[in-house]
């Protein structure tokens, strides 16, 4: 067995074969990612769907934001996730912020969203970057 130097193991990645979780190392914190390691396309054949289209979508986000004190303020949030090959959101970032509250809020609703009909390349369903812009009117 090949012995790994600890400056080696800063941001390694590690397979855990048993349960065939991906582990990151980073800094000596160990965690589990919310999308294993596979390829996650920008773009496909056919794109992840909405049940219901766009228009369900957009219904879905705004009968599900919830509005604090924090949140007054109004503007457009832009989020990415992972729409996963089973459908399932995955990992989720903001990619243009316009606060704390709204950002974290964003976020949580696309945690919260149903499966999407998945993406497929050549027929086969594979995961795909999603960008979703969520936009705040109070």
């Amino acid at each position: 067995m090949a012995h790994i130097r600890e400056t080696d193991a800063v941001a390694q990645v590690v397979r855990c074969f048993e349960n065939d979780d991906i582990t990151h190392v980073d800094d000596g914190i160990i965690g589990d990612t919310s999308v294993k390691e596979e390829h996650v396309f920008k773009s496909v054949d056919q794109m992840p769907t909405f049940p219901g289209g766009e228009a369900a979508l957009m219904k879905w986000i705004s009968g599900n934001i919830h509005y604090t004190d924090e949140s007054l303020r109004e503007g457009k949030v832009v989020v990415q996730f992972v729409v996963t090959k089973t459908g399932k959101v995955g990992e989720v970032k903001v990619v243009r912020s316009v606060n704390d509250a709204l950002d974290r809020e964003a976020v949580r609703v696309c945690k919260a969203l149903p499966n999407f009909v998945p993406g497929r390349q050549n027929g086969q369903p594979v995961s795909v970057w999603y960008t979703l812009p969520i936009i705040f009117r109070r």
